[in-house]
């Protein structure tokens, strides 16, 4: 009886390590096949983002850049995942590592597709000039920082509810701080992706 428990034992652990086999060969299979596919996408775009003249057309295929350089990453993250370090500590550090990595570029994935989608749908206004103003005192402020350049720009902020990026005007948060804090704003924008197109004092603060 004890030997066919063994028998039986070591032909679940066979069986096992069969399907698990069979599993990371199909994953490999398919994580070849879309890099194949992503990585000339990433190429393309970044090609065109770099010499693209129009605006919209130029952050979406940057958007698209960041998105499709995201899933290298991500593909980068679940192999290390699935690969085993020599030591228990390692194994657990790599895994841990490798899925921390995976969902923040998920989310820089999403965001960056959500955005160039909804750039896309702005090309109708754009072209013909159809944009949206809103006034008002601008809050929940926040700043991006630039490689390679120590200052801080504006780059988001709410007014009214509603979220707007800025990412063809270069206001150093000094420069908000002095002329545009706690001030009404007058903001020209796209109105699906909430790009902003042009950003002033509004007419009774000047």
């Amino acid at each position: 009886m004890k030997k066919n428990k063994r028998k039986d034992k070591k032909i679940d652990k066979k069986t096992y390590k069969k399907k698990d086999s069979k599993w990371k060969d199909r994953l490999e299979t398919f994580l070849g096949y879309f890099l194949m596919i992503d990585i000339p996408v990433f190429l393309v775009s970044l090609v065109l983002a770099i010499f693209m003249k129009d605006f919209l057309w130029q952050q979406i295929f940057l958007n698209l850049t960041i998105g499709s350089f995201g899933f290298i990453v991500i593909f980068g993250a679940i192999a290390l995942i699935q690969n085993k370090a020599k030591s228990v500590n390692g194994n657990i550090f790599q895994k841990l590592f490798g899925s921390i990595l995976a969902l923040m570029f998920t989310l820089v994935v999403l965001s960056s597709l959500l955005t160039a989608i909804s750039l896309y749908q702005d090309k109708t206004e754009y072209t013909n000039g159809e944009f949206k103003t809103v006034v008002g005192v601008a809050k929940n402020v926040t700043y991006s920082s630039p490689k390679h350049d120590p200052k801080d720009y504006l780059w988001k902020f709410e007014i009214k509810g509603k979220t707007f990026t800025i990412e063809n005007m270069a206001i150093t948060d000094d420069e908000y701080e002095q002329h545009y804090k706690g001030k009404k704003l007058s903001v020209t924008y796209l109105p699906e992706s909430g790009y902003v197109i042009d950003l002033t004092l509004a007419e009774e603060e000047q």
